[in-house]
């Protein structure tokens, strides 16, 4: 039987619910045991009130039972307590030996639980229902003779006394276990709050840690592309076919692209995403002036999306620098006018590049360069059309984000 009582083992994560199930629990106990006592005291003063009392302590078993095997506090709650409210409310109607003294407190007892463990929702509804009885009872039923005599015997004053001091002595266990978890409360709210400084420290130190760590990592793979590019434009002049250099060139201008993007993550804040406005401006600046080209040109670039991810950037920068790359090979003849625009499009990017120059022959359809266009694209699951007339070249591209 004692392990009946043992208070149980829950699986709440949240403080309130821990709280409210520990004083439902305590309550259920407490009422059970004093109710069962009063019970078998009362068989000798009134059996009409023992009856009452082993109902209630019945009651409030039952209630640790449920408790039990479900951890249903809310609704245990409810139940005992509209139940105890109950009879204390019908006592007036059936019991007429001995005076309404308790009766009221047990009734201011009962709201203050469920007030407490349940919610203002079902604290007002159980204050309609007493009120409801209590304007039946006075109104109907309280000038109704009853047959107490006084003086009143030992035993049942010192049944009321015994009853009153259980019901002064719930209200203050009640009210002590309510304070009790109270602080519990707190205190497990200040600790949790320790915690999670401590645990936002040490993220905050370690993501620190990281963003230097990958701002290295940036800056020596930006230092060593540049070393491969220094190499190759070294290399470049000691061939004598003009046809290899211009081969060695947009290799350059490849492994310069990759360079920039390491450069930019390397001045970035935000490490995961790109300024591409930015960044492809300065990367169209770069090709024109390493270009060969003795034009003007003039670049556009509108970028509605302001950042792109790190794994989007890489194939993305290299086909705009193909595009960028062929235009300055292939198209221009007097003055030059490059357009980029890149747009959201829902999970994916809309790319648009427009030059004012018809491609020369060269720019075939199997060219390496064009071939590498549509590698990219497929890299970056997209599709391409372009349109090339006496007024230029228009490319218009819709390239998935590999960030998603």
């Amino acid at each position: 039987m004692s392990n009946i009582f043992k208070f149980p083992e829950t699986n709440f994560t949240n403080f309130y619910d821990i709280a409210r199930f520990s004083v439902a629990w305590k309550i259920m106990v407490y009422m059970s045991i004093a109710l069962s006592v009063f019970g078998i005291f009362s068989l000798f003063v009134s059996k009409l009130n023992a009856l009452q009392y082993f109902i209630g302590a019945a009651v409030f078993f039952g209630g640790i039972l449920y408790l039990r095997s479900s951890f249903n506090y809310k609704l245990v709650s409810i139940v005992v307590a509209f139940s105890a409210a109950f009879l204390i409310l019908i006592s007036p109607f059936i019991v007429h030996d001995v005076p309404l003294i308790i009766e009221p407190i047990w009734l201011i007892t009962i709201l203050i639980f469920v007030y407490y463990n349940v919610g203002m929702k079902w604290g007002n509804i159980l204050l309609t229902f007493i009120t409801v009885f209590g304007v039946i009872y006075i109104w109907f039923f309280l000038n109704i003779p009853r047959s107490v005599t006084y003086p009143l015997t030992s035993l049942q004053l010192g049944s009321i006394i015994a009853e009153f001091l259980l019901c002064i002595s719930v209200i203050g266990y009640f009210l002590c276990n309510s304070i009790h978890s109270t602080e519990f409360i707190e205190n497990r709210y200040m600790e949790a709050n320790d915690e999670l400084s401590i645990q936002n420290k040490m993220i905050v130190s370690q993501n620190e840690e990281k963003t230097v760590l990958l701002q290295e990592i940036h800056h020596r793979v930006k230092n060593n592309l540049q070393v491969i590019t220094s190499l190759l434009r070294l290399q470049s002049n000691e061939l004598p076919s003009n046809e290899d250099r211009i081969h060695f060139e947009d290799a350059i201008n490849r492994v310069m692209t990759m360079s920039l993007i390491h450069q930019k993550m390397y001045q970035a804040e935000n490490l995961a995403e790109l300024d591409i406005s930015d960044y492809f401006s300065t990367l169209v600046d770069e090709l024109i002036r390493s270009s060969s080209v003795q034009i003007p040109v003039e670049k556009i670039v509108n970028a509605e999306v302001k950042h792109i991810g790190s794994s989007s950037i890489v194939p993305l920068a290299l086909l705009i620098s193909e595009l960028v790359s062929n235009s300055l090979k292939h198209a221009f003849k007097d003055f030059g006018r490059i357009f980029i625009g890149i747009y959201d499009k829902d999970d994916s990017l809309e790319l648009v590049y427009i030059d004012n120059g018809k491609w020369k022959e060269v720019a075939s359809d199997n060219s390496f360069g064009l071939q590498l266009i549509e590698m990219l694209t497929e890299q970056m699951d997209g599709k391409a059309e372009r349109i090339s007339d006496i007024s230029g070249t228009r490319y218009s591209f819709l390239l998935k984000r590999l960030d998603n």
